[in-house]
C-alpha cells in the first residue's frame, strides 16, 4: 500500500470514529464539538499504527480503517481521563 493511499484509509477510518465519539457523548457547544472533531481525527491518523501492530493485524485496507477508526474513537475519553487525573494531582503548592 502507498503512502496516499493509507494516509486516505486513514482519514477515513479516523473520521468514522470521530463521528461515533461525537455521537455517543455529544458536545455542549460548536467550538467544543470541532476541538473534539478535529483532535480525534489527528490522535487517529497519528496513532493507527499503534492499534494495528497491538493486534497483530496486516496492513491491508479494513484494518487500516479499523485501526484509525480505533484509535479516533478513544482518543477523546483517553485525553478526558488524563485531564481528569490532572486536576485532582495538583502538585506541589509554591509560595509557602
Amino acid at each position: 500500500m502507498d503512502a496516499l493511499t493509507a494516509l486516505i484509509f486513514k482519514g477515513i477510518g479516523s473520521l468514522t470514529g470521530a463521528i461515533m465519539a461525537l455521537v455517543f457523548i455529544t458536545p455542549k457547544t460548536r467550538a467544543e464539538a470541532i476541538r473534539r472533531l478535529v483532535t480525534s481525527i489527528a490522535c487517529g491518523v497519528i496513532f493507527e499504527h499503534i492499534i494495528r501492530s497491538y493486534f497483530a493485524w496486516p496492513d491491508d485496507s479494513e484494518n487500516v480503517i479499523a485501526a484509525a477508526s480505533a484509535a479516533a474513537f478513544i482518543s477523546w475519553w483517553l485525553m478526558g481521563a488524563i485531564v481528569s487525573v490532572a486536576r485532582t494531582w495538583k502538585g506541589p503548592q509554591s509560595g509557602n
